[in-house]
């Protein structure tokens, strides 16, 4: 029997269609920089797959910059903005995924970057307020917030937070790549400067991203090369992935409309969780989530043990980013929620799809009750 797949923010299953287009690309091989015919096929074929990233997030096609993924559109958004700034300071959250935290970390190391920690309120939101105060003090080069958190599902006030950021004539960049894809996002009336998506987090092939741009915001290259993507990204660009990104997106509207069933599957697993046991945490259970994401803290049963034990029955899901899976220490998003180390350890991240159904979650409610009655004893 196939495993049962929940851990969709890790990864998602290629729909056919994508499968299908990328199949059927193998075969354009020309360099779409290339002016001979071989070239303008691939160019034409990427210039389409631009353009359908451009409307899913109703921009106009020069404001894509083609990425290897969401890391490096991150890397690319916060040390652009960086070095094209006098000021010295980011601002970020605790909660940020990895390629944004190292970045900040490598900026701070390399450049003399201060890195300023927003306060989050007991829901784990930006606290506004703290925010403007922040601002008010000036010096910042650039202030960077994960749309939505890829370990809890967590999505934080983009737009008013844009706002603040406009209000001061601060850059701010937000890591969308759990929420693109999976819900409508119009990065006009988010109001931010950049915002980074990954093709793979919504059915779509890995090494493939993009960084959405306003335009008018100053940003040095991360990546130096030949002067692709309007001097702003070199090297080749990776046409098969483009092409697949392409369609992944032509299918995200199916994909959007198929929310509330997978919503449905996230809140029957929740609740057959807590009736397993009123020590299991719910996090973010009051706060604005993404609809596929569950995160719990099983208190007493580590994640990593949770997750091999889930594994050996045939499901497969988390304990948190896939960027740091292996590493049995406690997840810095969790403890920056407030939780202790001890319970930070004891996180499971379980993530539905398109291609999930109720008997998937009937397994894993079975497999989770069976293993944690057994090891609470």
């Amino acid at each position: 029997m196939q495993p049962v797949y929940l851990d969709n923010n890790a990864t998602t299953v290629l729909k056919p269609e994508v499968i299908e287009a990328m199949s059927q690309a193998l075969n354009m091989f020309g360099n779409p920089s290339s002016t001979h015919h071989y070239g303008r096929v691939a160019r034409q074929a990427m210039d389409e797959a631009r353009r359908a990233v451009a409307d899913l997030v109703g921009v106009r096609s020069e404001q894509v910059v083609f990425t290897a993924g969401g890391t490096e559109a991150n890397n690319m958004a916060i040390y652009g903005a960086f070095m094209a700034s006098e000021a010295r300071k980011i601002v970020l959250t605790a909660t940020e995924h990895s390629s944004v935290l190292k970045q900040v970390a490598s900026l701070v190391a390399s450049q003399g970057a201060e890195a300023d920690f927003l306060k989050l309120n007991e829901l784990g939101l930006v606290d506004l307020q703290a925010l403007e105060n922040t601002l008010k003090e000036g010096d910042i080069a650039v202030v960077t917030v994960m749309y939505a958190n890829n370990e809890t599902g967590i999505i934080q006030p983009i737009a008013d937070i844009a706002a603040l950021c406009k209000k001061y004539a601060v850059p701010f960049h937000t890591d969308a790549v759990q929420v693109v894809g999976k819900q409508a996002v119009n990065f006009a009336e988010l109001g931010c400067n950049t915002l980074s998506l990954s093709c793979h987090k919504f059915a779509g092939p890995k090494g493939v991203g993009a960084l959405i741009v306003d335009g008018k915001t100053a940003l040095e290259p991360l990546v130096i090369g030949g002067g692709q993507e309007r001097g702003r990204r070199g090297g080749t660009e990776n046409t098969l992935g483009i092409v697949g990104a392409g369609e992944a997106i032509k299918q995200a509207q199916a994909m959007q409309k198929d929310m509330p069933r997978v919503q449905a599957l996230r809140d029957k697993t929740e609740q057959a969780l807590k009736n397993v046991s009123n020590e299991i945490i719910i996090v973010g259970e009051n706060s604005p989530r993404m609809p596929h994401c569950l995160s719990v803290i099983t208190p007493g049963l580590e994640g990593e043990l949770a997750v091999m034990s889930m594994d050996m029955k045939g499901i497969c899901v988390s304990h948190g980013s896939a960027c740091s899976s292996g590493k049995i220490e406690p997840s810095h998003v969790l403890k920056a929620l407030g939780y202790s180390d001890d319970l930070a350890k004891c996180g499971l991240r379980i993530a539905f799809s398109w291609q999930n159904t109720d008997e998937d979650a009937d397994k894993f409610i079975e497999a989770f009750s069976e293993i944690y009655k057994r090891i609470k004893g």
